[in-house]
């Protein structure tokens, strides 16, 4: 993996620690991860899976067929670290194992299979709570978690 965690992994959402998402207000914030309310690093992936053939994808009877672009962009826009309880990652994991090679014959490319990823959360209604700070990929990003960096001794 290409991960160095500099703090614990935990199920709480600590706001007083978190990056939230600018898209979650404050009183929608959960006091912590548990079975059905997943959380996400927050990727550029916006909602462009959307557009893709999702019948195709999901079936014809996925709920992933009803998400909005609006939806899609603040709840599914997520990559690794994932956290999720025990029990969704048993449903989620052969979602997203059966979805990839079909999101993958219409979007060859890089991030195929987080969109893959995407369209299974989708398709079994786990809207994730979003943050910001799991991970840090672009210095001129000013929604990342590089100021959490700025107190690090560099001696």
């Amino acid at each position: 993996p290409d991960f160095i965690f500099l703090r614990p992994l935990t199920h709480s959402i600590d706001q007083k620690t978190l990056l939230v998402d600018h898209s979650w207000k404050n009183d929608n914030v959960p006091p912590f991860v548990t079975q059905g309310i997943p959380m996400g690093q927050k990727y550029g992936l916006g909602s462009h899976w959307v557009n893709f053939d999702r019948l195709k994808i999901c079936g014809p009877t996925s709920p992933c067929l009803n998400v909005s672009h609006r939806e899609a962009a603040k709840y599914y826009p997520v990559g690794p670290p994932y956290l999720l309880h025990y029990n969704d990652w048993k449903l989620l994991a052969p979602k997203w194992s059966e979805f990839a090679p079909r999101v993958y014959a219409q979007y060859p490319y890089l991030l195929a299979e987080m969109y893959a990823y995407c369209c299974a959360a989708a398709h079994l209604g786990l809207k994730h709570f979003t943050v910001n700070h799991m991970m840090l990929s672009n210095v001129h990003m000013s929604d990342e978690g590089w100021q959490l960096t700025d107190s690090f001794d560099t001696s």
